[in-house]
């Protein structure tokens, strides 16, 4: 286990939490769900973490995350969607067609060559694409180019 001090833990924890979460949220996981990946991403880092300063920590740390999403849906234990708007309880017919919506966008982004997948997830996230151009270890030009490729490929898988 890396040895921080609590204070830098807390600053690192208030930091990037927020991204984190919400990252985890866009992905279709519940509250719940959420809570339970993000905790696992923090005991990750913390375990035995090989950070070396290469890269941006929120880059780092939604690699973690995209990581310890796929162990999850992996399991047997399924992510439940997270509801349309927040305190609106949507109908049963609603809460169908966006499951319906949500595994098909699934299925179609799993269906994503590994590095279009990340390009796609991190752009999700709110990444900047200098960022992800940078964690992904090539040029602006070369995502813009992977990126246009994946919505094309999405789009045509979705309809």
């Amino acid at each position: 286990m890396i040895p921080y001090k609590k204070n830098e833990l807390n600053a690192l924890v208030q930091a990037h939490g927020p991204m984190l979460r919400a990252s985890a949220r866009k992905m279709g996981f519940s509250d719940t769900d959420t809570d339970e990946l993000v905790q696992s991403v923090w005991l990750a880092f913390l375990q035995g973490t090989r950070f070396e300063g290469r890269s941006a920590t929120s880059s780092y740390l939604f690699g973690i995350l995209r990581n310890k999403a796929r162990e999850w849906r992996r399991s047997s234990k399924p992510a439940e969607l997270a509801p349309a708007e927040a305190g609106i309880a949507p109908s049963a017919e609603d809460a169908w067609l966006e499951r319906e919506r949500s595994e098909s966008l699934s299925g179609c982004v799993n269906q994503l060559n590994p590095a279009m997948r990340e390009a796609v997830t991190l752009e999700l996230a709110g990444e900047s694409k200098s960022t992800v151009a940078k964690a992904m270890q090539t040029t602006i030009a070369a995502l813009y180019v992977m990126l246009h490729r994946a919505r094309h490929h999405l789009f045509d898988c979705m309809h």
